[in-house]
């Protein structure tokens, strides 16, 4: 078994789930995903939560807009979190890792407003990992 590690960056982002049409949204989110592994962007494979019922709950305070006596609303959404694996660009792979991720985001917001009510934000966050060989 090789030793040493493997420098990715993890992409992690949750997608509500409240509903046929915001199921389908996040089914073609999980199609584009999976057409990401022929651009040679370093994605190879990726992780979700169940769909249908989706296991995670979320919680925030919608400030816009904000109601009459200026306290926001505590939200409720049934959630499917994900996970990406990139590569980390070098000699031998090339591409703006950080403008792809970016791309990702935009892409889950258009999916959104196609297919399901647009989002007031798409959390998508990124950070170093090291997987061991």
């Amino acid at each position: 078994m090789p030793g040493g590690n493997e420098n990715r960056i993890r992409v992690v982002f949750n997608l509500p789930m409240n509903g046929d049409r915001q199921e389908n949204a996040v089914n073609h989110v999980i199609e584009y995903l999976k057409q990401q592994r022929s651009k040679k962007i370093g994605i190879d494979g990726f992780t979700h939560s169940e769909i249908y019922p989706p296991v995670f709950q979320g919680y925030w305070w919608d400030t816009e807009p904000p109601l009459s006596d200026d306290s926001p609303k505590l939200v409720e959404d049934n959630l499917v979190l994900f996970v990406v694996d990139y590569l980390k660009p070098n000699a031998q792979i090339h591409f703006n890792l950080f403008g792809e991720i970016q791309k990702l985001k935009s892409e889950i917001a258009a999916i959104y407003g196609r297919f399901a009510d647009a989002e007031q934000e798409v959390w998508v966050v990124s950070f170093g990992i090291a997987r061991q060989r």
